[in-house]
């Protein structure tokens, strides 16, 4: 899931177009570091406390084979949305995705109910029972949860795209972090630099005119690589020499 917006983002040039700009892709590579950042840290930690795991190369498979569905999934709705028989002036990309979602849910009744009763049928399901104390409440709460978090997704990948929806599901780590540290967990070092990272990833994807300027310092400073203007998408830059690269700084200072 952490590494979907890698897939969005490609899959969203080929199929909508979208422009590969400066502001996206160091935006994504910025949330990778955050997210490799914390795994490592992360394992790391699980080692030292004896926590262990098996993986297999099936599994990675599979689960690469998830991402890149889900990742799809978003792009193609966005495609449907993008050519939608209805006028732009007439549209409502909020209530479509809504509606979306319910149809989505009703179809997934139809199609799913008839395995419940053939599994049962066959022997593979034991006697149904109602869920007792409080889990049903629980699963209603996630239920609901989900719908909306569904719901407030297909929204923003209709009226903002499919790559800023999906980088901006990755802010789900920070919130996380934030509930843990008040619920009174810890976390190493290496855990917050990530978390860094993935901020500012995401505020470089809402193209800020301070991370423009911030962006062009440090390409300047660290790479050698001089912004001569014109906008994001549009922008020509030169790669200076050291000498150059020098006298530039000296210009700056």
């Amino acid at each position: 899931m952490i590494y979907r917006p890698v897939f969005v983002f490609v899959l969203s040039v080929k199929l909508l177009g979208e422009k590969v700009t400066r502001s996206k892709v160091i935006a994504l590579v910025l949330c990778m570091i955050g997210i490799t950042f914390i795994t490592l840290f992360t394992h790391s930690q699980k080692e030292k406390d004896g926590q262990t795991h098996s993986s297999t190369p099936t599994g990675y498979l599979f689960c690469i084979l998830s991402v890149l569905a889900y990742a799809l999934y978003e792009v193609l709705y966005a495609v449907v949305e993008r050519n939608s028989p209805i006028p732009e002036e007439e549209r409502n990309d909020v209530m479509e995705s809504f509606l979306f979602v319910g149809l989505m849910g009703v179809f997934n009744c139809i199609l799913l109910l008839p395995g419940l009763f053939i599994v049962k049928a066959i022997g593979l399901e034991g006697p149904f029972e109602w869920p007792s104390g409080n889990v049903g409440g629980q699963i209603a709460t996630v239920a609901f949860l989900e719908t909306g978090f569904h719901m407030f997704l297909l929204a923003c990948i209709a009226v903002k795209g499919p790559v800023f929806a999906a980088v901006g599901q990755i802010l789900i780590i920070p919130t996380g972090y934030v509930y843990d540290a008040i619920q009174g967990g810890t976390h190493t070092f290496g855990n917050y630099v990530g978390v860094f990272f993935i901020i500012f990833g995401f505020l470089v994807m809402q193209e800020f005119d301070w991370t423009k300027q911030l962006i062009d310092k440090i390409g300047l400073h660290v790479f050698g690589i001089k912004n001569n203007g014109g906008v994001d998408g549009g922008r020509s830059y030169s790669i200076l020499s050291d000498e150059e690269q020098a006298k530039e700084l000296g210009s700056v200072m």
